[in-house]
C-alpha cells in the first residue's frame, strides 16, 4: 500500500505525514530516493541538504530519477518483490552488475555535487505497458537511462549506448554482454584509465581500456581461428570505441563533464588548474577526446568449428 503527504519542504512532508500515520518511520530501512523528473529539472538541493542535516539518512541509498512522479512508479506492482522499493533497488543493482547503467548512492551524488566540475548522475525509471497473459496491458517499471545533472538540477540524459559508455570510461564495467555483427560475447573482465595531456595551453583526454571476453555465439560459418578471433577482437574494439564517443559527444553537447575530466586534469596539473578551472566550461566542449581499446578473447567454447558450412 503507497501512502503520501505534502509539505512545504521534505522534512515538513514528513512530520505532516506523522500526523495521520499508524506508525512510526523507520530510516534505516529506506533503500532509494526516487525524485520526479519535474523536481529534478527545478533543483533539488533542499532535498539533498535536508538528508545530509539527518544522522539517521544512509549515505548507501540509491538516487534515482523517475520519467513521470514519483508516485507513479511506486504504485507500480512489478517484479518479484512484495515492496515496489525493494524490488526497485535489486532492478538498479542488478543493471549496474551487468554493466548497463550506473548505480548512484546518496554519497556518491553528493560527491560529485562537490567537485568543482564534475556532473553528478542518477539513473531514470519509466513506465513501460506489455501485453499480459490474458492479453490485458500490464504497466512494468524499466529503467531507461542515465540522468545528467548540472548542480542540483537535471539538465539532460543519457541513452542505453551512452549509458554504457560513460561506465567503460569511468571504470565502471564489471561484466554483461557485448553484440557486435555476427557474434555476442560475454566481459570477463575490464580495465580503464583517463589520461589526460596538456599541451600549448590545449587539453587532450585518452581513454585507454583493456578488456577480455569470452564467445558466447558466432553466427558465421568459419572455423575459428586466430584469424577469426583477431576480427572478433577488432569487431569489439570498435563497439566499445563507438559507445564511448557516443557518450563524450552526448556529455560535450549538454557541457556538463559527467567522466571526471576536471578532476584528473586538477590531480595532474596542479599549477595550471586554477586558470583551467576558471575557464572549463569553455573549454569542456572542444575537448579532443582519443579511445585506445585493447580487446583479448580468452575462451571460444566446446565447439571450434562451424556446426554448418556455406
Amino acid at each position: 500500500q503507497l501512502d503520501s503527504s505534502t509539505g512545504s519542504s521534505a522534512y515538513d512532508a514528513l512530520n505532516r505525514y506523522s500526523q495521520h500515520s499508524s506508525r512510526r518511520t523507520f530510516y534505516q530501512h529506506t533503500q532509494l530516493y526516487i525524485l520526479g523528473r519535474s523536481a529534478a529539472e527545478q533543483g533539488i538541493y533542499p532535498f539533498l541538504d535536508s538528508i545530509a542535516r539527518n544522522p539517521i539518512n544512509r549515505p548507501n541509498v540509491l538516487m534515482v530519477v523517475s520519467e513521470k512522479k514519483a508516485r507513479d512508479i511506486l504504485s507500480i506492482q512489478d517484479g518479484m518483490e512484495s515492496i515496489q522499493a525493494m524490488g526497485m533497488a535489486a532492478e538498479i543493482k542488478l543493471s549496474a552488475e551487468y554493466s548497463q547503467y550506473p548505480v548512484v548512492t546518496y554519497l556518491e551524488f553528493a560527491q560529485r555535487l562537490l567537485s568543482e566540475t564534475t556532473a553528478p548522475l542518477a539513473p531514470m525509471v519509466g513506465i513501460i505497458e506489455q501485453a499480459g497473459p490474458e492479453g490485458d496491458s500490464v504497466k512494468k517499471t524499466r529503467i531507461n537511462g542515465t540522468a545528467v545533472f548540472k548542480g542540483d538540477k537535471m539538465i539532460g540524459q543519457l541513452n542505453e549506448d551512452e549509458s554504457r559508455g560513460l561506465l567503460w570510461a569511468i571504470n565502471k564495467i564489471k561484466k554483461g554482454f557485448l553484440v557486435i555483427p555476427g557474434a555476442n560475447l560475454e566481459i570477463v573482465t575490464a580495465k580503464s584509465k583517463i589520461i589526460p595531456e596538456l599541451q600549448d595551453e590545449k587539453i587532450k583526454i585518452t581513454i585507454a581500456i583493456d578488456e577480455e571476453s569470452n564467445l558466447l555465439e558466432y553466427d558465421g560459418h568459419r572455423e575459428i581461428s586466430s584469424d577469426l578471433l583477431q576480427d572478433l577482437e577488432k569487431g569489439q574494439a570498435r563497439e566499445i570505441e563507438r559507445q564511448v564517443m557516443a557518450a563524450v559527444e552526448k556529455s560535450q553537447a549538454l557541457n556538463a563533464d559527467v567522466f571526471g575530466f576536471g578532476d584528473t586534469v586538477h590531480r595532474k596539473y596542479k599549477k595550471e588548474w586554477p586558470v583551467l578551472k576558471a575557464r572549463w566550461e569553455d573549454i569542456y566542449p572542444y575537448i579532443e577526446v582519443v579511445v585506445k581499446v585493447k580487446t583479448h578473447v580468452n575462451e571460444i567454447g566446446e565447439i571450434n568449428k562451424a556446426l554448418m558450412r556455406d
